[in-house]
């Protein structure tokens, strides 16, 4: 999925006020096994809920990928970042501050 370097090698610092753009080909060649263990269980149990392949690789990529650049700027692993969803289906990032 990351041709030249993973987004935890790449991920540019974020100003005040900026917005960056991070682009993901959907519909290339991925070993989606390899993308799983990243996604939580119900992201698991919604892809593989799509029956046709297409769709359930497309899935697979765009939340492994959300994460896996979201763990660039938040420090937290892919995999331990939680989502929550709005009534109408829209994903959120909760993220759990823990006191030190």
């Amino acid at each position: 999925m990351w041709p030249t370097a993973r987004p935890a090698d790449v991920a540019p610092a974020l100003g005040r006020g900026d917005v960056q753009l991070w682009l993901v080909e959907l519909d290339g060649a991925c070993d989606t096994g390899r993308l799983l263990p990243v996604l939580s269980d119900a992201e698991r149990m919604v892809a593989a809920g799509h029956r046709a392949d297409e769709r359930r690789r497309r899935y697979i990529v765009a939340h492994a990928a959300l994460r896996q650049v979201l763990q660039a700027y938040v420090h937290i692993s892919a995999a331990d970042l939680v989502f929550a969803t709005s009534r109408f289906g829209k994903p959120r990032a909760v993220l759990r501050i823990h006191p030190s």
